[in-house]
């Protein structure tokens, strides 16, 4: 009990680090008594995005977010405002949290591209100035 307080102590966030928190990745650890850890839900990645964050972060406009959130359709919780990308394609785990991040890269893109701001500044490498991004 006592390395579980100071585990929960050392890797604790405060409300304000979570609010400011974009991207919630969650994924499953499945052991088997005497299995080789390739259980199926091992690979499964799920990858939450909150718009309102993801606003802030590349300057979409607001235009931009709801086609986005209309592209997402089911995927897309309008309580929470956040999407929910999900992908168990390949045996890797890697590979498929890669495919979330290129399916959410994809999203942004499209929202600029329906709906260009002036304040857009994202590329898949990063931020950039604002009126830069689309300069490729």
């Amino acid at each position: 009990e006592e390395f579980i307080e100071m585990y929960d102590a050392e890797f604790a966030t405060s409300e304000e680090d979570r609010a400011k928190q974009i991207l919630t990745w969650e994924v499953t650890n499945v052991l088997e008594a005497g299995g080789d850890g390739k259980h199926p839900m091992n690979r499964k990645v799920i990858l939450r995005v909150k718009l309102d964050a993801l606003k802030g972060e590349t300057g979409l406009s607001d235009e931009a977010l709801e086609y986005i959130a209309e592209i997402c359709g089911a995927r897309f919780d309008a309580k929470r405002r956040q999407i929910k990308i999900t992908c168990s394609r390949s045996v890797n785990r890697e590979h498929n949290r890669q495919w979330c991040l290129k399916v959410l890269y994809d999203l942004i893109m499209e929202g600029n591209r329906e709906f260009p701001s002036d304040s857009y500044r994202f590329t898949p490498e990063g931020p950039v100035e604002p009126g830069t991004a689309g300069a490729q």
